[in-house]
C-alpha cells in the first residue's frame, strides 16, 4: 500500500511536471509569436510611413517623375524604432512604381504600389483662358478689335516673346509678355487705350505688364492619323465640306460622335484649304492638320445654318447669330489645329479656335462683320493682325481627342496598384 503512494506520488509530480513544461512552452511560443507579430506590425508601419512620405514629395513636385525619380526616394530612415527605405522607378512621364520595404529587428515588411498623376478634371490647358496667346511674338496693327463675346468677361492676349500694337486698336483685355519679352505700343500714351479689360482688377497699374510663361504644347497630327472608325481621314489635301448631325447619322456614325465628349475628328494628312461656305451644324468638330491651314478669299466657316447678319445689322442681330454658333455655355464647339502655319486672308469668316505650332497670319477683314469667333493660338512662332481685323472671343469647348491640350496641373496622384507583403 505504501508502495502504490510513492509511485503515485511520483507519477502525479511527473504529471505536473509535464503540464508545467508544456505550459510553459506554449508560453515562451506565444511570446515568439508575439515578437514575431509585433516586430512585423513595426515594420508595416515603418513601410506605410515611407510610402506616405515619398507620395507627399511626388505630389509636391509632379515635373521630374521621369527624369529624377530618386530625389522622391528615402535612404535607410528611421521610424518609431524601426527602419524604412523607399525607391521610386519610371518607365513613363506620368507613371511611377513605388517600393518601401520597413524592417524591425528581423522582420521585414513590404509595400508596392503604382501611381498617375490626378490631373484637375475638366479643367482646360491655361492657354485657352486668353483670345490670343503666342509663344513667340504677338504684333497687332490697322484696324483690329479683340471683343469678348460675353461683355462681363475679358479677351486678354499674352506672348511669350514681345508684344507689339500700333493703329487702331481696341482689345477688352489685358496684354501681357513673357518675362523675356518686351511691350512695344505706339503711340505709348495709348496703352491703356488700346488695352481697355470689361473687368478691370488691376486699379492704377497698366493693363498691359510683364507675366510668366505660357506652356504651348506642340501638335503631333501623325499620332491621329490611326483614327477610331468614327474617325474621318483624308489623304493629301482636302477641301473642307458641309457637316451636320443629319450626315453623321447617314454615314452610320455612332449616336456619341459629334458631342462635346467625343466631338467628330477630322484628319487631314496634308495641307487644309477653304473656299466658299462652309456649314458644321450642330455638332462638336474637331480637325487635325499635318500641314497648313489656308483660308482665302470670300470662305465663312459657320456653326449653325442661319445666314450671318448683314454688314449694316445691329448689334442685337450680330449677339443673336454669335449665340447660335455658340454652345449655351458660350464656348465654341469647332476648332482647328495644325502643324504648319495657318493663314486667313481676304474677306475671311470662321467660327472655331484656331491652333498651329507655327506662325498664324491675319490680312485684310471685313471690319465689324468679325473674322473669327474664337480664340488664336500659335505655338512656336508668331501671331500677326493686320488689316481690319475683328476677333470676338469665346473660349474653346472641349479638348476632345486632342491629348496635348489635356490640362497637366496635378491635383494630387491617383493609385493604381497595391500590394503589401
Amino acid at each position: 500500500m505504501g508502495q502504490s503512494s510513492i509511485i503515485f506520488a511520483v507519477a502525479a509530480t511527473l504529471l505536473v511536471a509535464i503540464v508545467l513544461l508544456g505550459t510553459q512552452r506554449s508560453n515562451n511560443e506565444s511570446d515568439a509569436d508575439l515578437a514575431v507579430y509585433h516586430n512585423r506590425m513595426f515594420a508595416r508601419e515603418a513601410a506605410l510611413t515611407g510610402l506616405n512620405l515619398t507620395v507627399r514629395r511626388l505630389v509636391d513636385d509632379p515635373d521630374h517623375w521621369f527624369s529624377n525619380t530618386a530625389q522622391y526616394e528615402f535612404p535607410q530612415s528611421t521610424y518609431n524604432g524601426a527602419q524604412f527605405q523607399t525607391t521610386v522607378t519610371s518607365t513613363h512621364p506620368d507613371t511611377v512604381f513605388v517600393v518601401s520595404v520597413g524592417t524591425h529587428h528581423s522582420r521585414t515588411f513590404r509595400v508596392e504600389s503604382r501611381y498617375t498623376k490626378g490631373l484637375i478634371s475638366g479643367g482646360l490647358a491655361e492657354l485657352f483662358n486668353y483670345a490670343l496667346v503666342s509663344d513667340d511674338d504677338l504684333h497687332l496693327s490697322g484696324n483690329t478689335e479683340i471683343l469678348a463675346v460675353n461683355g462681363a468677361a475679358n479677351a486678354d492676349v499674352h506672348a511669350n516673346g514681345d508684344l507689339s500694337a500700333n493703329g487702331s486698336i481696341h482689345i477688352e483685355g489685358y496684354g501681357s509678355f513673357g518675362p523675356a519679352g518686351n511691350a512695344s505700343i505706339t503711340p505709348a500714351h495709348k496703352t491703356d487705350d488700346f488695352f481697355d479689360p470689361n473687368n478691370d482688377s488691376n486699379g492704377g497699374d497698366s493693363n498691359v505688364y510683364s507675366a510668366d510663361e505660357i506652356e504651348l504644347p506642340l501638335i503631333d497630327a501623325s499620332r491621329y492619323s490611326t483614327s477610331p472608325p468614327a474617325d474621318l481621314v483624308f489623304a493629301g489635301d482636302a477641301t473642307l465640306f458641309d457637316i451636320d448631325r443629319a450626315w453623321l447619322t447617314a454615314n452610320g456614325y455612332p449616336a456619341y460622335v459629334g458631342t462635346e465628349e467625343h466631338p467628330f475628328l477630322m484628319y487631314v494628312g496634308g495641307d487644309l484649304e477653304g473656299h466658299g461656305n462652309i456649314v458644321i451644324d450642330g455638332i462638336y468638330f474637331q480637325a487635325v492638320v499635318a500641314g497648313e491651314i489656308e483660308i482665302a478669299g470670300n470662305t465663312e466657316i459657320y456653326a449653325t445654318s442661319s445666314p450671318k447678319p448683314g454688314r449694316h445689322a445691329s448689334q442685337a442681330e450680330w449677339d443673336t447669330w454669335i449665340g447660335e454658333n455658340l454652345t449655351a455655355a458660350g464656348t465654341t464647339p469647332i476648332g482647328f489645329f495644325a502643324e504648319g502655319d495657318i493663314t486667313f486672308g481676304g474677306n475671311v469668316f470662321s467660327v472655331g479656335q484656331l491652333y498651329s505650332n507655327s506662325n498664324i497670319r491675319f490680312n485684310g477683314g471685313g471690319g465689324r462683320q468679325r473674322n473669327i469667333i474664337g480664340g488664336i493660338v500659335s505655338a512656336t512662332a508668331d501671331i500677326t493682325l493686320s488689316g481690319s481685323i475683328v476677333v470676338q472671343y469665346a473660349q474653346l469647348a472641349t479638348t476632345g481627342s486632342i491629348e496635348e491640350f489635356f490640362s497637366d496641373i496635378p491635383e494630387g496622384v491617383r493609385m493604381l496598384d497595391y500590394a503589401e507583403f
